[in-house]
């Protein structure tokens, strides 16, 4: 189980909880995020990842084409090895996605937009290999 939380904070834990105890806003703010269990693939393409948002089920669906992105190098990898192979960066991305927003229907979907606004360096990467193509 990987845990994460929305809002990192560089502090010593027992700092962080006695500043949140005294500061009701910034409490509510910070929100459990686990990610449980193995991914799993999907027919079309797709990985589904479970995890818990303070404790309420969520599942994050990443699409084929954010997974072809991580490894385009690699067009017959399958899904699933990519996923695992940028499990961590994917990670950041789905828990960055759902602490930005509310998830009422508890499906977060991950596509290549939220890849190339969250992490820079896979948008220089697509730069570049497009450079090598002209």
């Amino acid at each position: 189980m990987i845990s994460m939380r929305s809002r990192r904070a560089s502090f010593d834990s027992g700092i962080l909880v006695g500043f949140l105890a005294s500061n009701r806003d910034l409490r509510d703010i910070i929100m459990k995020i686990e990610f449980i269990g193995a991914a799993r693939h999907v027919e079309h393409g797709s990985v589904l990842q479970d995890a818990r948002v303070d404790g309420r089920p969520v599942i994050c669906q990443f699409i084929s084409e954010v997974l072809h992105e991580c490894d385009p190098d690699r067009p017959f990898q399958r899904s699933l090895d990519r996923f695992e192979s940028h499990r961590d960066r994917l990670l950041d991305i789905a828990a960055r996605k759902i602490s930005a927003s509310p998830t009422p229907d508890h499906v977060v979907n991950i596509f290549t937009s939220d890849i190339f606004a969250h992490l820079p360096d896979f948008r220089h990467a697509r730069q570049e290999r497009s450079k090598s193509y002209a």
